[in-house]
């Protein structure tokens, strides 16, 4: 099949409100106003359409942090999973390109504090954590590959999202916060950041599930909607607890 990228992806996508938005106005009298495509969910994927694309970068050339947070691990090239089967289309190969950059940035969040909590509740999710999205980043890597198209390296951020802030993702500064603190207010601030980071994946699997195609990659974005909107849960209560 044909790879779109996803910045034109991301074209195409805002086009389609925006035309309906200029037909309505005309059709009113040229009533002012937004529309919003289905709840938010593929515009929360989707951001500003115009911002200047970020090349994607191969899996091999994970492993270099560009951050210099002294927080920050060093992690090796993804190893792919198999390819995914079943019909395919834009929204899927969008998906897996934008949730690859959101999973590594969970993983790094989960290494900083796992380098420095002594809360075991918090460590456990931690782990949890790493160990659900990282087999999750190579199953996509090897999705994308499978479709043609170059993956999006896991942990330079916002690679694949062509820089642009959305679905959750933390910025350079929020990341830097992180890095810096320390004790019981490292736990909290990073189960305040991870309820943020969630809630933009959840955001993220509702509009595939909406408008994917692909069984392997809905069948994911179930799983993803289901397990973190139960950890969000879990993190409020423990926010509450550390007080």
């Amino acid at each position: 099949m044909t790879f779109v990228h996803p910045s034109v992806l991301r074209r195409r996508l805002l086009l389609v409100p925006a035309v309906a938005i200029a037909l309505t106005a005309a059709a009113c009298g040229g009533g002012s106003g937004a529309g919003s495509g289905h709840g938010g969910d593929m515009t929360s994927m989707s951001g500003s359409a115009q911002a200047a694309p970020s090349p994607a970068v191969s899996p091999a050339a994970s492993g270099a942090s560009s951050s210099g947070m002294a927080g920050m691990a060093t992690y090796p090239p993804v190893t792919p999973g198999p390819p995914a089967t079943g019909a395919t289309n834009d929204v899927d190969m969008m998906f897996a390109n934008d949730m690859i950059p959101h999973h590594g940035q969970a993983v790094q969040m989960a290494d900083m504090i796992l380098a420095k909590t002594g809360n075991p509740q918090v460590k456990a999710l931690a782990e949890r954590i790493k160990a659900a999205q990282s087999p999750e980043i190579a199953a996509m890597t090897g999705w994308l590959k499978g479709w043609g198209a170059t993956p999006p390296d896991p942990y330079a951020h916002a690679a694949g999202m062509a820089g642009m802030q959305h679905g959750g993702m933390m910025t350079a500064e929020q990341m830097g916060q992180l890095d810096k603190a320390t004790g019981g207010a490292a736990d909290t601030l990073f189960l305040n950041q991870m309820q943020e980071h969630h809630t933009g994946a959840v955001d993220m699997a509702k509009g595939e599930l909406e408008n994917g195609t692909n069984p392997e990659v809905k069948k994911l974005a179930q799983a993803i909607l289901t397990s973190q909107t139960a950890e969000i849960a879990e993190m409020k209560a423990m926010v509450t607890a550390l007080g």
